[in-house]
């Protein structure tokens, strides 16, 4: 029997598919057992904020984003001046679409780490969302004057110029994300 060109085009996308879920039971199966070994962990000391959040994490690459914010909640309430909690925390409700409960995380990161830029980003971006331009100009405004460079800052400036209706400051920002780009 004569192959055609389409049986093996065929074939390659089989050994390709069984590669691919090869890779992905591995992934599952590992994340099976870190997930075990932190459960472990937890129960030895329940008191170990850092535990709950790497087992969030793991929750995070199972795409369960319940489990991994009651873990990150519990991580919270060991360690309640932890930035890094509350600015994932604030991820995980911006995936979930739950921006006002994202807003009052990013808040609590920003009032905890006042000087990272990133921070104010992130928040500028939920105001955006909520259709709060003044609130969002202001963060940028702040992300700026901490990082000059920051790109994402102007984007999001110029966004929330343009539906203020202040197309010339729109503008101005959109040049200085292009000279930002070039260099």
């Amino acid at each position: 029997m004569r192959q055609t060109p389409c049986f093996f085009a065929v074939l390659s996308l089989v050994i390709a598919f069984s590669g691919t879920s090869t890779s992905f039971a591995a992934s599952t199966t590992e994340n099976s057992a870190t997930l075990n070994q932190l459960n472990k962990a937890i129960s030895d000391d329940p008191t170990n904020w850092k535990n709950f959040l790497e087992r969030s994490k793991v929750l995070a690459a199972m795409n369960n984003p319940m489990d991994e914010l009651i873990d990150l909640n519990e991580a919270i309430k060991l360690a309640p001046n932890e930035s890094e909690l509350y600015e994932i925390r604030a991820n995980v409700l911006v995936e979930m679409h739950e921006n006002e409960g994202a807003l009052k995380a990013a808040d609590k990161a920003v009032a905890l780490r006042p000087k990272d830029f990133k921070l104010y980003i992130l928040r500028a971006n939920l105001f955006k969302t909520l259709e709060n331009d003044e609130d969002c100009i202001n963060d940028c405004n702040k992300a700026i004057a901490l990082n000059p460079s920051a790109v994402d800052a102007y984007e999001l400036r110029a966004l929330a110029y343009n539906s203020a209706g202040k197309k010339d400051l729109a503008l101005a920002d959109e040049k200085q994300v292009e000279l930002l780009k070039r260099h």
